[in-house]
């Protein structure tokens, strides 16, 4: 999975493909069924393609996102994969943010060897 932010920075998205370079992503809303296409750039970084793109994700909206390389004029998918768009730092996140307290409770087990 693909975590990215709602940031219109460019973003990159790091994965090994069918084929070395690639064109555009469509990206699909998992909650809306909207499809968006984007140009990007790629390059190749420690044995990844590398995809840049300037994408305008929605914060907690999970995404289908397939890598198109076009050849000739033909569109052949190049890579698939799930992504997920969070501003939380990605070490420190949780789905359940700011939605639940954690209760701390004593217990205690008897194992029996």
């Amino acid at each position: 999975m693909t975590i990215l932010t709602t940031s219109t920075d460019p973003q990159h998205i790091n994965f090994q493909g069918r084929y070395l370079t690639a064109d555009l992503i469509i990206i699909t809303d998992e909650e809306t069924k909207e499809s968006v296409e984007i140009n990007i750039t790629t390059s190749i970084v420690d044995f990844y393609t590398q995809a840049t793109g300037s994408f305008e994700l929605i914060d907690g909206h999970s995404y289908r996102m397939e890598v198109i390389t076009i050849i000739s004029t033909e569109r052949y998918t190049c890579f698939i994969d799930n992504m997920f768009c969070t501003d939380q730092v990605i070490s420190e996140y949780s789905i359940n943010n700011n939605k639940y307290t954690e209760k701390s409770v004593d217990k205690k087990y008897k194992i029996y060897e």
